[in-house]
């Protein structure tokens, strides 16, 4: 097993919204996030701009929406602080099997980019994770979020690498650990690929908080990755993995339940196919 991750702790506080969450104004709203303009610049620390999720202007992520860990407490990017560039959090952007572990812009298609990541085993992004901090400002308690994403991956290692998805209503890691969907679990194939290419699994599954996030609240979202299998001799690197096409719904509460029972037939599953390049 992987060495266990210890929280990223929120700069801000985790009652009261800070000026640049990824908010939701009014019950029924979606929010969709595609990291179109994110050219792999790092985080940065934006409080002004109200970017819901999407890259700033320089090409680089604003960490008042996003957090980022890639291994220990000394390799993160709190919310609200910035990452600095060149380095394991900017390593840019990338069309296909880039040699370096980090996190990446990837092209995975004409036009497509998406947010993801090279691990690499008992070392950068094993394990790691993007944390995405939202804020209920509806003027109504909210209990459930429709949520579905894109995984695209490239399996050009002989190391499978595993995606996990985890949502909380504070940045703990007992609290993600508590609330891991195990029916969203990603891992990829253990085999390299003759011809690697980008194959996207479209996942989708609705959370549900037993305390409803009250308005002001925030609460977050957690993608974790990291190899799947403790064997650097194997291949020290494991396949690329990235998210996109994040949408989040927040469902209504008089039919909250109307909306899990519609929803929940698919929330385990998914559908895979290759994207061309």
């Amino acid at each position: 097993m992987k060495r266990l991750f210890t929280a990223v702790l929120a700069a801000g506080c985790l009652f009261g919204t800070a000026s640049a969450d990824v908010t939701f104004n009014a019950v029924g709203e979606q929010v969709t996030i595609d990291f179109q303009g994110f050219t792999g610049a790092g985080f940065t620390n934006a409080p002004v701009d109200s970017t819901q999720g999407e890259a700033l202007g320089d090409g680089a992520l604003n960490s008042n929406d996003w957090s980022v860990a890639t291994f220990e407490d000394s390799f993160v990017v709190n919310f609200n602080e910035n990452s600095g560039a060149p380095n394991e959090f900017a390593r840019g952007l990338s069309t296909d099997g880039t040699p370096d572990s980090g996190v990446y812009a990837f092209q995975t298609g004409e036009a497509n980019i998406a947010l993801g990541f090279r691990p690499e085993d008992d070392n950068v992004f094993d394990e790691g994770d993007f944390t995405l901090r939202l804020a209920n400002e509806t003027g109504a308690s909210l209990s459930s979020f429709a949520v579905t994403y894109s995984v695209f991956d490239l399996n050009d290692r002989n190391m499978s690498t595993q995606l996990d998805f985890s949502f909380s209503r504070t940045d703990n890691a007992s609290d993600f650990d508590d609330n891991t969907i195990n029916a969203l679990t990603h891992i990829t194939d253990s085999d390299a690929a003759t011809v690697p290419d980008w194959d996207e699994t479209v996942l989708s599954t609705v959370i549900n908080f037993g305390t409803p996030i009250a308005d002001g609240e925030q609460f977050f979202l957690r993608w974790q990755g990291q190899t799947s299998v403790n064997d650097p001799i194997v291949d020290p690197l494991g396949d690329i993995v990235a998210i996109d096409n994040i949408s989040i719904t927040a469902v209504p509460e008089p039919s909250s339940l109307l909306a899990l029972g519609a929803v929940s037939a698919f929330a385990a599953r998914r559908y895979r196919r290759r994207k061309n390049s």
